[in-house]
């Protein structure tokens, strides 16, 4: 058993720039949490330079002041410190042999210091780096370390040091990690609660990590947009994205998806147009037409369409134009946007929306073995290109692709996405009066959307 470290009862002092900068990395605005730090020279404001370094991906930058750091006199709880952001490094930068290094003595220093705010810390990482290489059943193991670590400790009141991750931001990041195994498992229902938990954890601090907070929210609004959970826009609408920083705008945008989907199955289509359309706009006035953008695009034109009366005010050629230009070879991951965006483009012109999917599925596969390994994904694509094919007339493989949407769709628990795929075949006449059945009795949760009047007109 480790020993640990006991320290003067004594409160520590610390420099008021410091708690500035601190409080200024939680906000998201990094520059003023630099900028709080200029001129400090201190073993403490370095180890915050790091933490800062990291957040915004300068990682050659983190990797040079950590070798610095380590030629200076350190204390016992810097030192700990120290190994710890190491850890973090390396599992950022992907270096397995220092990372297992790194490790071990990070878990030692952290263990042995009276301080769970680090060790919790240190087993929030270690989640961290289980889940990169795919071993969930040790990414558990250490998010519940991290979530259980020993409060009583916190009775010290020397126990507060600089720079150091808060337990809640410890126990929230182990929550969703927690969330994310349970995910992969296709133990869905389970997710929910500890993405819940996520958030009231970092909402009892007087200033939440605006970082781990907007993940959560972001796969809040996943949850609850596929799971058709109209109860939860209750809690998304009240989401102030506006002063978040530009490096989490791709996660403002993705709730703002997740948003208008949640506003199409009320059946309030002009307010899922407004959010993507003022979205997009932000987005290409700041960043550019990108696959993000092109997402937002594709939204707005499909729940457009489900509304039977609304237009998008998108151009769709001059959104090709985007498609056709983005190094699309340089992230596959976005393979699942592109695709989207052609079912989007397959309403006005089925045959550049088919070259698109061959775009698509030459795109290397994702190399991230737990996304492969999501059966949601392949639903994702199958009905995607599914209704694609029927737009060109292949009829034949419109059904079985749309047919294996609808099968993973509903083991999955997506009966909205389910009962989409059902009525897409019965508008031509190809489903069985069974999964109609299904489809009327699923629609009757969302009387004023699409799904609801589609029944009614196909069934």
């Amino acid at each position: 058993m480790a020993v640990r470290a006991t320290f003067s009862a004594c409160r520590l002092i610390i420099d008021p720039r410091i708690e500035d900068s601190e409080r200024a990395f939680l906000a998201g605005a990094y520059d003023l949490a630099f900028l709080a730090l200029h001129g400090i020279v201190s073993a403490a404001a370095d180890l915050i330079r790091v933490r800062l370094m990291l957040r915004v991906g300068r990682l050659p930058d983190a990797d040079d002041l950590i070798g610095r750091l380590r030629t200076r006199g350190l204390n016992e709880n810097e030192r700990a410190q120290l190994e710890v952001l190491d850890f973090a490094l390396q599992i950022r930068r992907r270096s397995p042999e220092r990372s297992i290094k790194n490790r071990s003595e990070a878990k030692r220093l952290a263990e042995q210091l009276d301080l769970p705010e680090l060790e919790s810390e240190f087993w929030a990482l270690d989640a961290t780096d289980a889940y990169a290489r795919n071993d969930l059943e040790q990414c558990e193991r250490s998010a519940w370390n991290a979530v259980h670590c020993d409060l009583t400790l916190t009775a010290n009141p020397s126990s507060r040091r600089a720079g150091i991750t808060s337990l809640s931001n410890s126990k929230a990041r182990a929550l969703l990690y927690l969330s994310l195994v349970r995910g992969s498992q296709c133990r869905f229902y389970e997710q929910l609660p500890l993405i819940r938990e996520a958030i009231v954890t970092l909402k009892q601090q007087e200033t939440p990590d605006i970082y781990l907070l907007a993940y959560c929210y972001c796969n809040l609004g996943f949850f609850a947009r596929d799971f058709g959970l109209l109860d939860d826009l209750v809690e998304l609408e009240l989401v102030d994205t506006s002063h978040w920083p530009e490096s989490l705008q791709m996660l403002a945008l993705e709730i703002v998806r997740s948003k208008s989907w949640l506003y199409a199955l009320r059946g309030e289509y002009g307010c899922a147009l407004t959010l993507l359309e003022d979205v997009a706009r932000k987005r290409e006035q700041a960043l550019g037409c990108d696959g993000y953008w092109l997402a937002a695009v594709a939204d707005s034109v499909i729940i457009a369409s489900h509304s039977g009366y609304l237009r998008p005010k998108f151009d769709l050629t001059s959104a090709l134009s985007v498609a056709r230009s983005f190094p699309w070879a340089e992230h596959p991951d976005q393979r699942f946007t592109l695709l989207l965006f052609a079912q989007a483009l397959s309403i006005e012109s089925s045959i550049e929306a088919s070259r698109l999917v061959s775009v698509a599925e030459s795109l290397d596969p994702i190399t991230y073995a737990l996304v492969n390994a999501d059966r949601r994904n392949d639903a994702d694509r199958y009905y995607r290109i599914g209704v694609i094919r029927l737009n060109e007339g292949k009829v034949s493989e419109a059904i079985r692709l749309i047919s294996d949407a609808f099968a993973i769709w509903l083991s999955c628990g997506h009966h909205w996405q389910a009962t989409a795929a059902v009525l897409v075949l019965a508008r031509h006449g190809l489903a069985d009066q069974l999964t109609v059945s299904y489809a009327r009795r699923e629609a009757l949760k969302y009387p004023m959307s699409w799904l609801m009047r589609d029944v009614k007109k196909w069934s």
